[in-house]
């Protein structure tokens, strides 16, 4: 008994990350309930996954997407690795479907996050904050959000790497060893081929430099860290995914490098010089952003205010701070009064991420998943200074505190997982295998964006635009061909589109209504082809349904009886 004891009390924090890791697990399991995968884009990995399990290799090139298919740019670490584990799985003759796998895979890649944050913030400040951080991002609704089962998209991966760039970097500023810069830059090459947001880190490390310059704690070492940064972000920058971010990216990185190494080397001590200096910096690099005509700032709101986009990449309301930050929202005021009255150089980083984070979260809502980053190490900041407080009262108070947060944050938790449904079910399952098993190979099929990646990975026929390719021109065509009062009209249009079947559902009329109506502007609504495919209008002469389940409509077009004037 003694024996046991003293192991349980020698390996009291792995029991506890193990602990953790099965929270995190079963509440990411929730989603699971449901044979499908969440929201859309996971489709699209799903279609790259089976490539390679199947063939050996991921395509380079896209014949599914009209008319004459496109480069492949999305990012490949995700695919590769989902693929690489599911045929370790089938090499111990593990029966799982594929499918199933990218369901469940997720799930255990967001709980072992989880546990590898303990490392992150047990090295910001110790091992019991590297705990209660690490309950806090099991159970931060953000988080959840983008690491449940199903989710199987770039940040269900990417945060992982993510995790650990963080751990390393701060591992080699405080220890300065060579393998942890060396893993540090690794770990921040993988986050970049998994995830197009990676470059909040070297942002972050590049503001933390900033803020180091003028706290005069610019070293040797830091400099060094910065360039293996700004070498592997530019590494990762080459590859065609990231085309639209380069120029502004390399501006800034190169400017605080040179920045910090004049401050450095010139021993640049006085404040006004540093004001000075970073007045020329800001100048220098506007001078530059304004010859190429670009900015930050702009790029952000052209992404924003695509009319394509889901609610997940509009900005927050305070509903949205509430639901996602949740039970953090309250304990981030008093981790960030901690962090500030015992400033380290190691909580001036967390300061500067949580900024970063806030205002990448303020822009889309999709970045609060990284907002729970800093956010989760804050409150567990909180909840370790309360338990370490003195007096026995005041500790029965704490640990009464602590453990109704844990509850709390944990029935929060779970009540989201319950929430979160996939869009797929029965009935579009049933019309996409339809398509697949009665129409030609090589048949293209209208529907809204949304749809566009279930079409490609489960119908196996061609869509017009998808969730991350297509043209707003292609969206622009489509709308007015669902929004036509006229049917030859909108033929003339499926015609330009080479279009041979349009699908349509509840979710087309209710959902997505108001986007096509804020593209063509129409004004009559009741008239509209959408509408009468609808309400199955028989005085429709070219559209002809040939598939109906009571959810999802398809239609066949009849070219041949269209006037030939028509065209």
């Amino acid at each position: 008994m003694n024996k046991i004891l003293f192991m349980l009390k020698r390996n009291y924090i792995l029991i506890i990350l193990f602990l953790i890791f099965l929270l995190a697990l079963a509440i990411r399991l929730i989603p699971a309930r449901y044979p499908y995968l969440i929201e859309a884009d996971p489709y699209f990995h799903y279609r790259m996954i089976k490539n390679i399990v199947e063939s050996g290799a991921r395509p380079t090139f896209d014949i599914l997407l009209w008319p004459q298919g496109i480069e492949i740019t999305q990012l490949p670490i995700l695919d590769w690795t989902f693929a690489i584990f599911y045929n370790i799985l089938t090499c111990f003759r593990i029966n799982i479907t594929l499918l199933d796998f990218c369901r469940y895979f997720p799930a255990v890649l967001g709980a072992f996050s989880a546990v590898l944050f303990y490392l992150f913030a047990k090295e910001l400040y110790n091992p019991q904050v590297g705990i209660f951080s690490s309950i806090f991002l099991a159970i931060s609704p953000a988080f959840l959000t983008r690491t449940v089962a199903g989710f199987s998209d770039d940040e269900s991966l990417a945060i992982v790497f993510i995790i650990l760039t963080l751990f390393f970097s701060i591992r080699f500023l405080k220890k300065e060893s060579i393998l942890n810069l060396s893993m540090a830059g690794i770990f921040l090459l993988l986050s970049a081929m998994s995830w197009g947001t990676f470059v909040f880190l070297p942002i972050a490390f590049a503001f933390f430099a900033l803020v180091q310059s003028f706290r005069k704690k610019i070293s040797k070492e830091l400099i060094l860290f910065f360039a293996v940064i700004i070498l592997v972000t530019f590494l990762a920058l080459l590859h065609p995914h990231y085309r639209f971010l380069q120029l502004v990216i390399k501006i800034f990185l190169i400017g605080v490098f040179f920045f910090i190494t004049f401050i450095y080397y010139f021993k640049v001590n006085d404040n006004w010089k540093l004001i000075g200096a970073v007045i020329i910096f800001v100048l220098i690099s506007l001078v530059f952003l304004t010859l190429y005509k670009i900015s930050l700032f702009s790029i952000l709101q052209s992404i924003k205010f695509r009319p394509w986009l889901s609610a997940e990449s509009l900005s927050p309301d305070i509903y949205t701070y509430l639901s996602l930050i949740n039970f953090e929202l309250f304990l981030l005021p008093f981790g960030l009064y901690i962090a500030l009255k015992k400033l380290s150089d190691f909580g001036v980083f967390l300061l500067v991420l949580f900024l970063v984070s806030l205002f990448l979260a303020q822009e889309m809502v999709r970045f609060f998943f990284i907002l729970a980053i800093p956010a989760s190490v804050l409150s567990g900041l909180v909840i370790a200074t309360l338990l370490s407080l003195k007096g026995k009262i005041v500790k029965i108070f704490n640990i009464t505190l602590a453990s109704l947060v844990m509850i709390i944050g944990s029935h929060a938790a779970v009540s989201l997982g319950n929430q979160i449904e996939p869009l797929m079910n029965t009935e579009w399952y049933d019309a996409l295998i339809w398509l697949n098993k009665n129409t030609p190979n090589d048949s293209v099929v209208m529907a809204w964006w949304w749809y566009g990646y279930w079409i490609e990975a489960i119908a196996e026929r061609k869509a017009l635009i998808d969730g991350g390719r297509g043209t707003f021109d292609t969206l622009t065509l489509i709308s007015n061909f669902y929004c036509a009062s006229d049917e030859k009209e909108a033929i003339t249009l499926a015609k330009r589109l080479g279009v041979n079947y349009v699908l349509v559902s509840p979710y087309s009329e209710k959902i997505d209504f108001a986007q096509m109506m804020s593209i063509s502007k129409v004004q009559n609504t009741n008239q509209i082809i959408l509408a009468r495919l609808m309400r199955d209008d028989k005085n429709l002469e070219y559209l002809k349904k040939i598939f109906d389940n009571g959810f999802v409509k398809i239609y066949i077009v009849n070219y041949l009886l269209v006037p030939r004037e028509a065209f």
